[in-house]
C-alpha cells in the first residue's frame, strides 16, 4: 500500500512536469508553494470559506495526499477564520460514509461535522426532494450510498447495487424488479415480458461497479416507454467524470460518467446533472451553511461567518472538468493541486493553449495549508 510520502513525491514529480513544461514561456498562473503563499492569497482575497474536493485531494484510494494532511485537516476545521466544507462526485458514498472514510484515513474521530460533506448522491436526493416533489420512487443505477441518501428522503428505491434490499446471488427470480442478479442478459422475449413498476418517477444514475446490461435496459425503457408516461419521468444523474485515478500507478477506473452516457445515448435524452460542476450544488452547501450560521450566530458561536459570498469561496480540487469548473460557474476562486487526476503536463498543456477553465491558483498538495508549528491562516 501506498504511504502519504509516495504520494507527495508523485505530486512533486507533477510539480517538476509542470514547471519543465512552462520553462520556455512565463506561467500565468499563480503558484503558491509555501504556506505563507497560500495564508497571504487567502487573505487577500477575502476567502471565509474553502470547500475540498476528497479523492485526489485529500486522499488517493485511502492514503493521505501528504504526510502534513493530518495536522492540516485538525488545524483548517479549529480555525476561527475559515469554515471548511467537502464537495465530492463521489455517490457511491452517503453523507455519512463520507465522514466515516475521512476518519478512516485521518484518524480524526473528533473533528468532523456531518453537515460538512456534500457528495453527490446527496445532492440528487436534494434536488428531487426541492425541484420534484411528487417523485416517490425512483430506479436507481449506483451504490448504497446513493440508495440511502434517497431513501433518507421519503424516496422509495428500485435497482441500486445488487446487494441492496435483500437482492442475493439467488435473487434472479426478481432481477427483472431491480436490474440485479447473475443473470444481466436480456434478449427480445425478455423485454417483452419485462414488468414495470408504473409508480417510478425518476431514473436516477450514479457510479456502479456492477452495472450491467439488464440494468441499462431497464433504464432505457423506463424512460422510453409508453406505457411509463417517460416524458414526466425526472431523469437524474449524479455527475458525469469519465474516470477516476486510482492507487500509486495512476490507474483509471471508468466513473459514473460512463454508466450515464450509455443510458443518454440509448435514450436520446440528457440527464439533469447534480453534482460538481451543476451550480444546484451550490445551491445545497449554500443553504445548509447558512442555516449552520444562522443557528451559530444565535448560540454566540463566533467561528462560522456570515459571508457567504461566491467571491469569498476558494474551491480546491484534482480535476478542471469538475472542480476547476464548478468553481468557475458558481463564481468561486479555484485552486488545483497536484496530486490526483490533473498532471503537471496537463495542466501545463491547457495553460499554452489558452484553456477558459483554467484555475485561478496551483497549489501542489494539501499539506502546504499547514507548517508543523501550526496553521499560518
Amino acid at each position: 500500500m501506498a504511504s502519504p510520502t509516495d504520494v507527495l513525491n508523485l505530486t512533486n514529480s507533477n510539480l517538476e512536469q509542470y514547471l519543465s513544461s512552462l520553462s520556455s514561456s512565463p506561467s500565468t498562473l499563480l503558484l503558491l508553494n509555501s504556506p505563507s503563499t497560500i495564508a497571504k492569497y487567502i487573505k487577500d482575497n477575502k476567502i471565509s470559506h474553502v470547500l475540498f474536493d476528497c479523492d485526489g485531494v485529500i486522499y488517493r484510494s485511502s492514503t493521505p495526499t501528504s504526510p502534513t494532511l493530518i495536522p492540516t485537516l485538525r488545524k483548517l476545521e479549529k480555525s476561527l477564520s475559515i469554515s471548511i466544507g467537502f464537495v465530492t462526485n463521489s455517490s457511491g458514498k452517503s453523507r455519512l460514509a463520507c465522514m466515516e472514510k475521512m476518519v478512516q484515513v485521518t484518524g480524526l474521530d473528533d473533528t468532523f461535522r456531518l453537515e460538512a460533506f456534500f457528495p453527490a448522491g446527496y445532492a440528487a436526493a436534494r434536488y428531487l426532494k426541492e425541484v420534484h416533489p411528487t417523485v416517490k420512487k425512483a430506479f436507481v443505477i449506483g451504490g448504497e450510498g446513493l440508495v440511502e441518501e434517497l431513501e433518507n428522503v421519503g424516496i422509495e428505491c428500485l435497482g441500486g447495487p445488487a446487494n441492496c434490499h435483500g437482492a442475493n446471488a439467488n435473487a434472479n427470480a426478481n432481477a427483472n424488479a431491480n436490474g440485479s442478479g447473475y443473470d444481466f442478459s436480456v434478449d427480445e422475449k425478455q423485454l417483452e415480458e419485462l414488468e414495470f413498476d408504473k409508480d417510478v418517477g425518476a431514473v436516477v444514475i450514479g457510479m456502479a461497479k456492477d452495472f450491467n446490461y439488464r440494468m441499462l435496459t431497464l433504464a432505457t425503457t423506463y424512460l422510453t416507454s409508453n406505457e411509463m408516461n417517460s416524458k414526466n419521468i425526472q431523469f437524474v444523474s449524479t455527475n458525469l467524470d469519465p474516470f477516476d485515478v486510482i492507487g500509486p500507478k495512476s490507474r483509471r477506473q471508468p466513473a459514473a460518467g460512463c454508466m450515464v452516457k450509455a443510458v443518454e445515448f440509448a435514450v436520446g435524452r440528457e440527464s439533469v446533472t447534480v453534482g460538481k460542476p451543476s451550480e444546484f450544488l451550490w445551491d445545497v452547501v449554500r443553504k445548509e451553511l447558512e442555516g449552520e450560521n444562522a443557528n451559530a450566530n444565535a448560540n454566540g458561536n463566533l467561528k462560522l461567518n456570515l459571508n457567504l459570498q461566491p467571491e469569498n469561496v476558494l474551491m480546491v480540487g484534482d480535476r478542471i472538468d469538475t472542480d476547476i469548473r464548478f468553481g468557475k460557474n458558481c463564481g468561486f476562486k479555484t485552486a488545483v493541486v497536484l496530486s490526483g487526476c490533473t498532471t503537471g503536463e496537463e495542466l501545463a498543456k491547457m495553460e499554452r493553449e489558452g484553456a477558459e477553465e483554467l484555475p485561478d491558483v496551483v497549489i501542489p498538495h494539501m499539506g502546504l495549508f499547514a507548517t508543523r508549528m501550526g496553521i499560518l491562516i
